[in-house]
């Protein structure tokens, strides 16, 4: 025991890369969900088990399925775990890149901290809370990796040094998995170059022995650059840049000199913002800079403590400019694959992704330029910076990923509400979801997973649609004769088109499903408005023998009273229960809750008149005309009432002569 406690206190660093990834990014895991593509993946789990993921992933990436094979007979339906993996991942990685870096520089033990400490909370790439889709990518780098550092053994190695390099090309082959890391393995001579030096120190002879150990990778990267060309050809992204040289070659130049600068100065620099701005309100801002603050203090004591603790041979031998120029070549070298293809890199979602390939070329380049730039007294206190721009950069990034999640759960709750049952084949037709991280395809097997969670196999019973993106490609010169055929990789859906339904998330208000007649919000698009008066309510099962009820994965999601009380509202008047649903507007009135969309205290005006409570509707009427832009559909709203003979037309009149005009 007292062997192991001194191998620990001699190298904490695999532990301090724990601790800087469990604050960044761990202690956000139990209020992470699933987003994007992350739902397609769990839910062909789900439905149809892991041997369904090689045709599932044939598209696009045909040998990544072992990934999902392996890990989620592992975890199943646990989330949570997913993303305990994904960290793990991203440690892993880490430790694996602290390794290369003391075995090419071991006179820099500094940098190669700083550099794998980088490597973990590198803020430009925002999609950690995205677990299933990014296993895939941080297992094919940590693969990478090992084939680095098993390379590198073979270089020193007396005997069987052929066996280390045949087991690097064997980890090198998960590049055929993922082509994210496809520009770093030009670093693999330039590597290979500084270890040897040593050991060969006739330069010719180390060239031949570079080539020798370089030979087994580079037949890797050209049976990956053969087979992707001229076998598996481009499937999604076409070589635009190719076609611009012939087109236009000095723009096209000109272009790429600029993205190339812009890239790189994304990459190592401006993914590092201190997102702190008086715009955000003091209460945030508050919260923001005392998380800045208690990152950068507790970075700065503890690289102290370090500092006074590291013997005096662990001190740089040299200023690290060759490291600097590795790192630099290292971004360099990883933006070509998307320069290429015209692939945007961006610090947005969900175009931050690309930022992950130039993840260990910034790492080394920003842990070099510290050494460079600062002496060691001055260093840690720019190193603390670097950790508190981090730090409160994914604080953040995880809290919007919470809330969408959260909004994700509360939308499809609101949903299985107003719909407790679905007959097969439905559509819902939606504009702008309104929720990041989210379209339509991520969103149709959640809701596959709710009203359909006993369907096994890749086959599903309800579609989404979202046509703000849609539109053209899908529903304009739709026969409405014809069966609507549509996949998403092998989830198929077919259905009837004239079978829809119209869902609206109105902006900080409720889910809407809008039916004939409906009197819609002045934010719903006029077109989306037109379709819902073909709409069919009646593929709405209002007591299904096995109501709807949202997939165990939300656990229980946040309640939100007016619209649960709002979405019970409108199914009641569906089923024409008028008494029912005026009864529970004034619930809602006794009980203080209020619509933060005040067009949706529309419907229960016109439930309310119906049943008689004219003081009711009256007071729910004031609160919407208090909003200039809803008067209009409140008149509307009001004048339909007016044309039932039914109703008081007194009353009606009163109503629509207290609104102003």
């Amino acid at each position: 025991m007292p062997s192991k406690v001194t191998f620990i206190k001699q190298n904490p660093q695999p532990l301090l890369f724990l601790a800087l990834l469990l604050a960044n990014f761990g202690v956000y895991i139990p209020w992470l969900g699933l987003y994007g593509d992350d739902w397609s993946y769990l839910y062909l789990y789900h439905a149809a088990g892991a041997g369904a993921y090689p045709a599932f992933v044939s598209a696009d990436r045909p040998f990544s399925a072992w990934v999902y094979m392996l890990f989620t007979p592992l975890f199943g339906e646990w989330v949570a775990g997913y993303h305990l993996l994904l960290l793990g991942l991203r440690w892993l990685a880490a430790y694996l890149f602290w390794r290369i870096l003391l075995r090419i520089w071991p006179g820099q033990r500094r940098l190669a901290f700083a550099a794998a400490a980088i490597l973990c909370i590198y803020p430009g790439f925002k999609q950690q809370p995205l677990p299933l889709e990014f296993i895939l990518h941080f297992t094919v780098l940590c693969l990478f990796f090992l084939s680095l550092w098993l390379m590198l053994q073979a270089a020193s190695a007396q005997k069987r040094a052929w066996l280390w390099n045949a087991a690097g090309a064997v980890s090198a082959l998960s590049l055929f998995s993922v082509e994210y890391f496809i520009g770093l393995e030009i670093l693999r001579p330039l590597l290979l170059w500084f270890v040897l030096r040593e050991s060969v120190p006739n330069p010719r002879q180390r060239l031949r022995k570079i080539a020798w150990l370089w030979l087994p990778y580079l037949g890797v990267l050209a049976g990956f650059l053969y087979w992707r060309v001229f076998i598996y050809s481009f499937q999604f992204y076409q070589p635009q840049f190719l076609n611009g040289l012939r087109t236009d070659a000095p723009k096209t130049l000109v272009m790429l000199a600029w993205s190339v600068v812009e890239s790189l100065w994304k990459a190592a620099f401006q993914s590092w913002p201190l997102p702190l701005s008086t715009q955000q309100g003091l209460p945030e801002l508050m919260l923001r800079a005392a998380v800045a603050l208690t990152g950068f203090a507790a970075a700065a004591w503890l690289l102290a403590r370090a500092e006074r603790a590291r013997p005096a041979s662990s001190e740089p031998d040299s200023l690290p400019w060759e490291a600097l120029l590795t790192g630099l070549l290292g971004m360099f070298a990883a933006g070509w694959p998307y320069w290429l293809t015209y692939i945007p890199i961006w610090l947005e979602f969900p175009w931050d992704r690309p930022l992950l390939s130039f993840l260990p070329g910034v790492a080394i380049f920003l842990a070099a330029l510290l050494e460079v730039l600062f002496r060691p007294r001055v260093w840690k206190f720019a190193a603390a910076l670097l950790f508190a721009s981090a730090l409160v950069t994914n604080f953040v990034n995880a809290r919007s990923y919470i809330q969408r999640w959260q909004q994700a759960s509360s939308y499809l709750q609101q949903l299985t509400i107003r719909a407790p049952g679905l007959e097969p084949g439905a559509i819902l037709l939606t504009h702008d979801i309104g929720l990041d991280y989210y379209g339509d395809s991520s969103l149709t097997p959640a809701i596959n997973w709710a009203y359909a969670p006993d369907l096994q196999g890749t086959t599903l019973l309800y579609r989404m649609f979202d046509l703000n993106v849609r539109m053209n490609s899908l529903w304009v010169g739709l026969d409405p004769s014809k069966p609507l055929e549509h996949n998403y990789r092998t989830l198929t859906f077919e259905g009837d088109p004239k079978d829809y339904l119209v869902v609206y998330l109105n902006p900080n208000g409720c889910l809407r499903v809008l039916g004939p007649g409906d009197i819609p919000s002045p934010a719903t698009p006029d077109w989306l408005s037109d379709l819902s008066a073909s709409a069919r309510l009646e593929l709405i099962q209002t007591a299904p023998a096995q109501p709807a009820r949202l997939p165990h994965v939300f656990g229980r999601p946040p309640q939100d009273a007016w619209c649960g009380a709002f979405q019970q509202i409108e199914l009641a008047r569906q089923t024409g229960n008028i008494v029912l649903a005026a009864s529970q507007a004034r619930q809602t009135v006794e009980e203080g809750l209020t619509a933060r969309d005040r067009s949706e205290y529309l419907p229960l005006i016109a439930v309310l008149a119906q049943d008689g409570d004219w003081s009711t509707a009256r007071l729910l009427a004031e609160r919407a005309a208090e909003i200039t832009e809803l008067r209009p559909a409140l008149r509307a709203q009001l004048e339909a009432l007016a044309a039932d003979p039914a109703l008081d037309a007194g009353q009606v009149s009163a109503l629509l002569a207290a609104i102003p005009q």
